[in-house]
């Protein structure tokens, strides 16, 4: 990551801790929560460390957003990389956050999904018959929608093909291997995500023949070095705004994003009595915990909440 840009958290110290233990998107994640957090509870575009410790009015202005251990989290951990943080501070810090966890926890276990939310739902047949029509419609080379559909169609066997990640590995993937992005590897049929949401964690994802030929035809077709290119510029990747609207789009304007589609595959795993090991195997996969399983990706589950 670049040190000398111009992000709202400008001291030295704290960038090079943070880039110890974060991968870039992730530190840009925390940055605009900071930023966030200064403009809204202290009514400054200045970052100043001492603004950290002021824990009462931080705890109050947290509990106002939608995950409030994850944005408190990124504050305790721009504090903790401070040349000299105070251990009070840092106790405290802990304690909350602790607190936060756990309520955020009980919050969600099991939380079932709302009208609306059920309203915007497509089944896993639904999605096979969708991507059935895009094998028809990339047969036309000369359409001006054709780099559009070779991408919706790859999307759509990304998602019924593998166990769903999450939005920023696909657009993040290069068939380059290069240190900044993940790294699939047509040879030996394998992504490679270089990272979570810590630096230097790696899994190793195979592709089943199906999805490896679509990927093959696309990159063929398309003529990108990465998985998911803008539509535009073929030579940059679509970021994560663009790639939610662009997902959208596929279902004809339906909010059916990549976190939903990755919800109605856990809740359909868990209606088909999946045992122990095979979703302990597709968390892994995914890329979160077995609690997170049950606590996030659980609400559209019949059996759960017949």
């Amino acid at each position: 990551m670049d040190l000398e840009n111009s992000m709202f958290i400008n001291d030295g110290h704290i960038l090079i801790n943070l880039n110890k233990k974060y991968k870039s998107s992730s530190i840009k994640t925390i940055q605009s929560r900071v930023r966030n957090l200064y403009q809204n509870a202290f009514n400054t575009y200045k970052f100043k460390l001492s603004y950290l410790e002021k824990v009462d009015d931080i705890l109050e202005y947290t509990m106002t957003q939608a995950s409030a251990s994850s944005t408190f989290n990124s504050y305790y951990q721009v504090y903790k990389a401070s040349r000299d943080p105070k251990q009070e501070i840092l106790e405290e810090y802990e304690t909350i956050l602790k607190e936060l966890k756990k309520q955020d926890k009980e919050q969600n276990t099991f939380k079932e999904a709302s009208a609306e939310e059920q309203d915007n739902t497509i089944t896993k047949d639904g999605l096979i018959k969708l991507r059935n029509d895009y094998d028809e419609l990339i047969k036309d080379t000369k359409s001006k929608n054709f780099i559009k559909n070779n991408i919706r169609r790859l999307v759509l066997y990304l998602y019924t093909e593998l166990p769903p990640l999450r939005s920023q590995d696909y657009i993040n993937t290069k068939y380059i291997d290069e240190d900044e992005f993940n790294f699939m590897d047509l040879e030996n049929s394998i992504l490679k995500i270089k990272g979570g949401k810590v630096q230097n964690s790696i899994r190793n994802i195979e592709i089943p023949t199906e999805l490896l030929e679509v990927i093959k035809q696309t990159k063929r077709n398309v003529k990108s070095n990465f998985l998911i290119p803008k539509i535009r510029d073929l030579n940059s990747n679509m970021k994560n705004d663009t790639f939610t609207h662009f997902v959208n789009n596929i279902f004809g304007g339906k909010k059916i994003s990549s976190t939903k589609l990755r919800n109605l595959f856990v809740s359909d795993l868990i209606d088909k009595n999946a045992n122990a090991n095979t979703r302990k195997n597709i968390a892994k996969t995914m890329g979160h915990s077995i609690d997170t399983q049950n606590s996030v990706y659980t609400k559209y589950s019949k059996v759960l909440h017949n």
